[in-house]
């Protein structure tokens, strides 16, 4: 398991104070930075139209942070409103994620984005993952994302797959596959054995590592889900 320590400076060695460690503390509020000098990933954002991007957020009660990971970055960020029926978090520079349920829908600011992530409504995702997972179901999902000035809407076949997990929740892995593309992705996500979500691993673009999503600070200081899980 990674420790506190190597998590925190290996963030502060790749991107410097944009880092979410401190001296081993989480920080609240500062989100991930615009990452694309970091990560080569260039999408033409600045070419955008602001009235496409612009994001209509009610108020809504109070929910506690998202916290979620990038590689070696760890942040939580505040809860701003409802978007529809996903739930949307905004940090003090201007990322914003939402999240319908446990799925990320949209995630913007961090230099390579996602401006919609898509399951149909009847989808058997929403009504309970454990059990659609149980019966191997299958689900169309579209992603948009900003490539070049332009946006790119790539549609996927995603099948589900599961695997116990010794406290009795399961592992589920759906691997998505683009129609007349090679490009594929695998999401992970870890369930407890009520069947709700408690970390998951989802891609937001098709060129960079996938987003982290935690359910404590705890988890996000000591755990990298792509080498040992939740």
């Amino acid at each position: 398991m990674t420790s506190r320590f190597s998590l925190c400076a290996a963030g502060i060695v790749a991107l410097g104070t944009l880092a979410a460690c401190s001296n081993g503390d989480f920080i609240y509020g500062k989100a991930l930075g615009d990452l694309a000098s970091f990560t080569g990933i260039t999408t033409g954002l600045e070419e955008v139209d602001p009235n496409t991007a612009e994001i209509a957020v009610t108020p809504a009660d109070a929910e506690p942070p998202l916290v979620v990971g990038f590689e070696a970055i760890r942040v939580a960020i505040p809860f701003a409103g409802a978007s529809g029926p996903s739930k949307t978090y905004v940090s003090p520079d201007n990322v914003v994620i939402a999240m319908n349920g446990p799925f990320v829908t949209r995630a913007t600011g961090i230099g390579a984005d996602l401006n919609g992530g898509y399951l149909p409504a009847g989808s058997p995702w929403f009504g309970n993952l454990a059990a659609a997972a149980d019966e191997g179901a299958s689900s169309d999902r579209v992603l948009e994302y900003w490539e070049l000035g332009r946006l790119t809407r790539a549609k996927f076949r995603c099948d589900l797959s599961t695997s116990p997990r010794a406290d009795g929740g399961q592992v589920i892995e759906e691997y998505c596959k683009r129609y007349f593309e090679p490009e594929e992705f695998t999401n992970r996500y870890w369930t407890r054995a009520d069947g709700s979500v408690e970390c998951s691993l989802q891609q937001f673009h098709p060129q960079l590592s996938q987003l982290q999503f935690f359910a404590t600070e705890q988890q996000a200081l000591t755990l990298n889900l792509t080498e040992q899980g939740c």
